[in-house]
């Protein structure tokens, strides 16, 4: 029963964030708003995650890690393209290279940031209610 609830949650979070990003493009709005639709599939896994374990704050480093490793896979691709898009041409190892602050934009700190945020502020106030 449990996997139901984590996969219904999952879901939803994507469905909402398909929905929220139809809205935006149909309002044209100019903003960057990944970062929302970010923090909505991260509540929606911490949530399911709560729902099956019982445990939010398990639930919200689940929903960080997903963004996190997200995030550092297309810095890795910067990386590699911005040393002539072979991984052997690079100085170091891509891994490694996609920690350098060169490879990163705001947007990729945000898309990573807002989905932190909103996943401890939920497990705080639940944990706080509780």
């Amino acid at each position: 029963m449990s996997i139901i609830y984590l996969l219904a949650a999952l879901a939803l979070g994507l469905a909402g964030a398909l929905v929220f990003a139809a809205l935006t493009a149909r309002w044209r709005i100019a903003v960057d708003l990944t970062p929302v639709e970010h923090a909505i599939v991260a509540v929606a896994v911490q949530t399911g995650w709560a729902l099956a374990a019982g445990d939010w704050w398990a639930g919200a480093a689940i929903g960080i890690a997903l963004f996190v490793g997200r995030e550092h896979a297309q810095a890795e691709a910067r990386y590699i393209a911005a040393h002539g898009g072979s991984r052997r041409a690079t100085p170091r190892l891509p891994e490694l290279g996609a920690l350098s602050p060169s490879v990163w934009r705001v947007g990729d700190v945000l898309d990573v940031a807002a989905p932190a945020a909103a996943t401890l502020i939920l497990a705080g106030v639940i944990h706080a209610a509780t």
